[in-house]
């Protein structure tokens, strides 16, 4: 078993999130701020959209992204960051299940809202239950299998594929 946990904290989420919570960064200085915020508790990569700053919709202006950059990286020059201009993500992290490198899986969405990319999360979905990779979908499977990671009570991938086939 894998014992790392790394941490990735999509502070603008993806798509259109404007106007679902007030909370959503959409300036860079409040994205640049929310990916601090995000590394200080913890998160070991950031993974951050921009925003046009007057709409708040997804934009991808190089002097925006340069302006994201330059405002985390004066305070903070170990934080990875992931700049995006558009979605697939999922199919790098499903990639890398079926390759046997992910260990588990945290994947926050909001069930209640119709999100375009849904028959993307549910191919990851699929992917994690046929591979045997726990996922947790709210904070509270979160934090139940983010600790369970943390105190080694997880068996790992070896145990639960054996109880999976019998053997």
């Amino acid at each position: 078993m894998n014992d790392e946990v790394i941490i990735t904290c999509a502070v603008t989420g993806a798509g259109q999130t404007v106007g679902i919570h007030p909370a959503i960064p959409v300036t860079p200085e409040q994205i640049a701020n929310a990916a601090l915020e995000a590394a200080s508790a913890g998160a070991a990569v950031v993974h951050c959209h921009v925003r046009d700053p007057k709409t708040g919709k997804g934009a991808r202006g190089v002097h925006l992204y340069r302006e994201v950059m330059e405002r985390i990286r004066a305070k903070n020059k170990d934080v990875i960051i992931n700049l995006t201009a558009g979605m697939g993500g999922d199919l790098e992290i499903g990639a890398r299940i079926v390759a046997g490198d992910v260990d588990a899986v945290v994947f926050l969405r909001d069930p209640l809202t119709s999100h375009p990319h849904e028959p993307d999360i549910q191919a990851l979905l699929k992917v994690c239950d046929i591979h045997g990779v726990p996922l947790a979908t709210n904070l509270a499977s979160a934090e139940i299998l983010l600790r369970s990671l943390s105190q080694a009570m997880w068996w790992g991938r070896s145990a639960a594929e054996s109880v999976l086939t019998g053997s």
